[in-house]
């Protein structure tokens, strides 16, 4: 890296490929602080240009690093209760809140950082919804991944979102290069309850069971988990992930003990998300169910109860033609009729990468779209 005005040398302090580096002016000693967001970044101080150049300089340097952070593909990512992790949905309550309900710690685990009992919502432990809804107890330890909600425990002053992956769908997303400033659009099974007369809570009985995009997060660092090291660094580089699972001790036992490939990765987000038009975290919940937010087929939902949640229906730039999909898992293609395709989803993947390279105006302005019912 040079300096645009001398051509001398620069020096970053930091190999981060993502982020804040600190770029050193080396025969003057004047520091000035950039995103360089993997890219390099050719700036000059700031520090030492009159005021009104200054934020000129300023302001190219946020705009060229804009330009690097790219949305190049959404992932839409299964999380939360499901019928083989927690074997119930998660609720969908009368006034049209959601509540993702993460899934029971993997018996592997021996024990996790945090149990259901630990986590709060809506100013309460939701270990009673998962008594009253589910097999397990609320003294029971869970996978509290991805890590959406800021007031769901106790936080570090600078605590952000963060998900978690590893094994086969971790090899998955990174087979299909996720990475920084790809979008991941956390779904889940959910379904509509009621009180049970007990201040308890029950499913509605002739309520489908539907997928529903509950959360969002995009990518700011991904950070390979393989070694001690690779942990150490995490940390001190981001001492709020010591309450993730995939940092927590039992994770690395695990993995040990059934001599996985060491493959833990975890995503951290952007403190806002990178999309024209959308001034929102770049992590969070969804609050309240929308339409927009449904993946299953409006026609499968009329039918109740027997709802086929796994029978979706996208916007057609997922598949815009017979012999081309976007969309990373095998999916089935039942039909068109525009501007919607309507597919089959059945399977037990987590991770569909969908590519919006050469369609990145189209996916935005449908992100535009689904962001505005937040």
């Amino acid at each position: 890296m040079r300096d645009i005005r001398t051509g001398s040398q620069l020096t970053t302090e930091t190999s981060s490929p993502a982020g804040i580096a600190d770029v050193v002016l080396p025969e003057q000693g004047v520091k000035t602080l950039i995103s360089v967001w993997g890219q390099k970044v050719y700036i000059s101080s700031a520090e030492n240009l009159p005021s009104e150049q200054g934020l000129k300089l300023d302001q190219r340097i946020r705009n060229r690093t804009e330009r690097t952070l790219r949305l190049n593909r959404i992932v839409l990512s299964r999380k939360g209760f499901d019928s083989s992790s927690g074997g119930k949905p998660s609720p969908i309550f009368t006034d049209g809140r959601i509540l993702s309900l993460p899934i029971p710690a993997p018996k592997s685990y021996n024990r996790s950082s945090k149990r259901f009992l630990d986590i709060s919502w809506d100013s309460q432990s939701i270990a009673p919804f998962v008594e009253c809804l589910s097999n397990e107890k609320g003294e029971s330890w869970c996978h509290l991944d991805p890590d959406l909600r800021v007031e769901a425990i106790p936080r570090h002053p600078e605590w952000r979102p963060a998900l978690g992956q590893a094994d086969g769908e971790q090899t998955h997303l990174a087979a299909h290069g996720v990475g920084q400033s790809d979008l991941f659009l956390f779904f889940g099974m959910f379904r509509r309850v009621e009180q049970d007369g007990t201040d308890g809570w029950r499913f509605v009985r002739t309520a489908p069971t539907i997928h529903l995009l509950f959360g969002w997060l995009q990518v700011h660092e991904v950070l390979s988990l393989r070694t001690d090291a690779d942990y150490e660094r995490a940390l001190r580089k981001y001492p709020w992930l010591s309450d993730h699972p995939h940092l927590h001790r039992s994770f690395k036992e695990r993995h040990r003990r059934l001599r996985k490939r060491p493959n833990n990765t975890v995503y951290v987000s952007t403190p806002k998300l990178n999309i024209e038009g959308i001034d929102l975290p770049g992590g969070r919940v969804f609050q309240k169910e929308d339409s927009r937010f449904v993946l299953t087929d409006p026609e499968e939902v009329q039918r109740g109860a027997s709802c086929r949640r796994s029978y979706w229906r996208l916007p057609e730039w997922f598949w815009p033609d017979d012999d081309c999909s976007r969309i990373s898992r095998k999916v089935k293609l039942q039909r068109r009729s525009a501007p919607w395709i309507h597919v089959g989803s059945g399977g037990r993947g987590q991770e569909f990468v969908v590519d919006v390279d050469g369609i990145r105006d189209t996916a935005n302005e449908w992100l535009r779209y689904l962001f505005e019912a937040h």
